[in-house]
């Protein structure tokens, strides 16, 4: 994502915010990466996930190109690889890719508004079902 500034850092500038070691930060710039690659939408459908012939299910949160965000309180440890199935709406087929979890959020999150669950990043994607996610997000793009 570009932003405004011509970069992909997002400037913020905290007025009278008190910092995580007590003291006030005071007009102080704060810069933030944008570490997304694709962008991403909400979609709140029911994933499956499977490991080891074993399949859970999970509702999603946000889903791009190149991963899912799913809601939990139980999430896989990082660097776990698992089979993920889910239908998008108006798509006959359902989908199915090979994904690992790159970021948890622990239940303790919802204490500072962050929903917990885990950060899946699709890591084998056919071309067909990439194309198929990349047209679903695009027309949900443009709908908003």
């Amino acid at each position: 994502m570009i932003f405004k500034n011509g970069t992909n850092r997002l400037n913020l500038y905290v007025g009278d915010l008190s910092a995580w070691n007590g003291q006030k930060m005071m007009g102080e710039k704060m810069e933030f990466e944008e570490r997304r690659k694709y962008p991403r939408i909400r979609l709140i459908a029911k994933v499956s996930l499977g490991e080891w012939g074993q399949s859970h299910y999970f509702y999603s949160i946000d889903l791009s190109v190149g991963g899912i965000f799913l809601e939990t309180d139980h999430a896989y440890p990082e660097g776990s690889r698992l089979e993920l199935e889910f239908a998008l709406p108006e798509i006959a087929d359902k989908l199915k890719l090979v994904g690992e979890v790159v970021r948890v959020d622990p239940p303790e999150a919802r204490q500072s508004g962050t929903i917990p669950g885990m950060g899946i990043r699709f890591i084998k994607i056919d071309l067909d079902t990439q194309a198929m996610l990349a047209d679903f997000i695009a027309r949900e793009l443009a709908r908003k």
